[in-house]
């Protein structure tokens, strides 16, 4: 997927031995980027199928369009998370840029899925708030992307947002601010892309989105 790199798929070890010796016998492959983005996008839900709603609708439409952060309050069952779920579905449609690093995260995450060669449609995270400082900025001995990079061009919503640990909502104000996360390691500075449009869901009686 990556465009100037030529890629010759072999069988076997004597494949590349055969190639290295002679120089023929494989031609490079070719993908058609765009054309494969075009089969991925494919939503399992869509924002069409909401009926009604039409304020909290109006509210997610102007939330994607401007780019802003979006606060959902209202008892259970009343659509908060069925929403969310459709939020990437009025974003605009990747560009080949945009899955390219989407999936490249994904990948250096291992949670790619390896029958798909591209992350095709926005991503949807949504982590619960049992979640750690790490798990959600990323971390570890070799650092990796947390919950704010796997959802880095797509949607992150934080269900219940008051059971969230204050340090963990702490850790997310760089993302918000500057698109990135920065981990430092004594052997190593590692700097994960992070930007999303970030809904978060919270139960109150005071202000209702209807049913």
């Amino acid at each position: 997927m990556v465009r100037g790199i030529d890629v010759y798929p072999v069988k076997s070890l004597v494949d590349v031995i055969h190639f290295v010796n002679t120089g023929n016998g494989i031609a490079p492959l070719k993908v058609d980027g765009d054309t494969m983005l075009s089969e991925s996008q494919h939503y399992a839900v869509d924002f069409k199928d909401v009926r009604g709603q039409q304020t909290a609708k109006r509210a997610l439409e102007i939330s994607c369009a401007g780019g802003h952060n979006i606060l959902m309050i209202g008892p259970p069952g009343s659509g908060k998370t069925m929403l969310a779920k459709r939020m990437p579905t009025i974003l605009p449609p990747f560009t080949f840029a945009e899955a390219l690093e989407t999936t490249k995260i994904h990948s250096v995450a291992g949670v790619l899925d390896a029958r798909a060669g591209l992350v095709g449609v926005r991503p949807f995270r949504s982590p619960r708030h049992t979640i750690s400082d790490a798990g959600l900025i990323g971390g570890g001995v070799v650092p990796r992307p947390g919950e704010v990079s796997l959802a880095h061009n797509g949607v992150l919503f934080r269900d219940e947002l008051p059971e969230f640990p204050r340090n963990v909502l702490e850790v997310r104000r760089q993302p918000l601010e500057d698109g990135t996360v920065c981990i430092a390691r004594a052997a190593m500075s590692l700097t994960f892309p992070a930007r999303f449009h970030a809904g978060h869901g919270h139960e109150s009686l005071s202000l209702r989105i209807p049913q």
